[in-house]
């Protein structure tokens, strides 16, 4: 609808400047389940750039989350990483890599 006699709106998608007008437009007490920049944290790459920030303001947050590096972006340092636990002999280790949009398991290996 273009009038504001609507109870339920259904944004999708919607550019940030119309969104934001119509959430200054709620009346008191509306409620919102979906968050400009949501899906941000649904999409791996962004994710990892957000706990990367928050990991900077919460340092125990690397208890919690394991070593995650952006491909390829990052590549150089995984690589470095791997010859080093080679010469070391650290043993087997398993890495997973995750394609930024794959999903269900799709193009893991």
């Amino acid at each position: 609808a273009t009038d504001d006699s609507c109870e339920v709106y259904l944004l999708v998608p919607a550019c940030r400047e119309e969104l934001h007008r119509r959430m200054l437009r709620l009346p008191r007490g509306s409620r919102v389940n979906h968050w400009p920049g949501m899906l941000d944290v649904c999409e791996k790459v962004s994710f990892c750039r957000a706990i990367r920030q928050c990991a900077l303001l919460c340092p125990r947050l690397d208890e919690y989350v394991p070593p995650t590096w952006i491909l390829p972006d990052e590549i150089g340092t995984v690589l470095a990483m791997l010859d080093e636990a080679t010469r070391s002999g650290v043993g087997h280790r398993a890495f997973i890599v995750k394609p930024e949009y794959g999903l269900q398991g799709h193009g893991i290996f």
